[in-house]
């Protein structure tokens, strides 16, 4: 009884490492045909930005209520800068709508689902915890435990968006199991992870596969049992930010360099743009400094900044 309960485990184990190893390699592919045009669209979405910019910039500049054409002996920079902006602005924002549609095409055709994609991170974050558990050597064990801390983010993220349906009856029945096993990987899983002794990562290792198991052949039961073992492991204060929220954080911590820089741009705007109406530079200086001074002093109201 005890060799077959063993054997049934060690195919359980393999059919999990190749269901890993399938959804890893289309995740590869899903990535390959989409890197890309990812870069193409980052790359036309600043050149739509820097058009509008140009266009907005060569109309202000222009006289009004004269045709463009009978201006151009007098302005040609601020006319052609005009007409070339024109010309980018359309022709980035068609290639934007382009290739979102390409974007979208594959992500519908190779994009994971998000089971499989969590089921690919809790796998991982298994995989790493193990490895860690395992190095001897301390170097190595620092980086393992940072991997499996990125991997088991990542699942949290995933596993934060996990939605059970508009099906009222599935909700009904299993919604309350799933919000309590988001709750304990975000409030348990991850916060061990990130703090927790190797006696409780050993025992997390084995809830992920636990884990990547009901994904792969989900059951009611399974998901009961799965609740259960993570209710086992000792709650650690961790508070998970996310990178939204660490821009926030690091952002509100350094007020003054940031009060500096928000200031500096703005008076380097003003200048730069009174320059090319062709004012001169005193007149560009007395704007300047005031406006330097009113961002400067208002840049505490305007994020809503609070001094320690």
């Amino acid at each position: 009884m005890n060799d077959k309960s063993a054997g049934e485990k060690i195919k359980e184990l393999r059919e999990l490492e190749d269901e890993f190893t399938r959804l890893l390699e289309n995740e590869m592919i899903y990535y390959d045909e989409i890197d890309l045009w990812k870069k193409l669209r980052k790359i036309f979405a600043f050149l739509f930005i820097v058009s509008m910019c140009a266009t907005f910039i060569s109309l202000i500049s222009l006289p009004e209520g004269v045709p463009v054409l009978d201006l151009f002996p007098d302005y040609p920079l601020q006319v052609s800068s005009l007409f070339v902006g024109i010309g980018l602005l359309t022709t980035s924002a068609a290639a934007l709508q382009l290739l979102s549609d390409k974007i979208s095409k594959i992500w519908n055709e190779l994009g994971l689902h998000r089971e499989e994609r969590i089921y690919l991170r809790a796998y991982e974050t298994s995989a790493t915890i193990d490895s860690y558990l395992s190095e001897p050597n301390p170097r190595r064990k620092i980086y393992f435990k940072r991997l499996a801390l990125q991997n088991a983010r990542e699942l949290t993220e995933n596993v934060d968006g996990w939605k059970y349906g508009n099906i009222r009856l599935i909700a009904n029945l299993i919604g309350d199991k799933i919000d309590l096993l988001k709750d304990n990987i975000r409030r348990l899983v991850l916060s061990n992870v990130a703090k927790g002794d190797e006696k409780t990562l050993e025992k997390i290792s084995k809830i992920l596969l636990k884990l990547c198991g009901y994904i792969h052949s989900p059951s009611l039961d399974e998901l009961d049992e799965l609740n259960n073992m993570m209710k086992e492991i000792p709650f650690k204060e961790y508070k998970y930010l996310t990178r939204k929220e660490k821009t926030s954080a690091y952002f509100y911590s350094k007020p003054r360099i940031f009060r500096l820089i928000f200031a500096s741009s703005i008076t380097i705007i003003v200048v730069a743009v009174l320059l090319y109406l062709e004012q001169n530079l005193g007149l560009a200086i007395a704007v300047g400094v005031p406006c330097f001074w009113g961002a400067f002093t208002g840049f505490d109201k305007i994020f809503r900044m609070k001094e320690k």
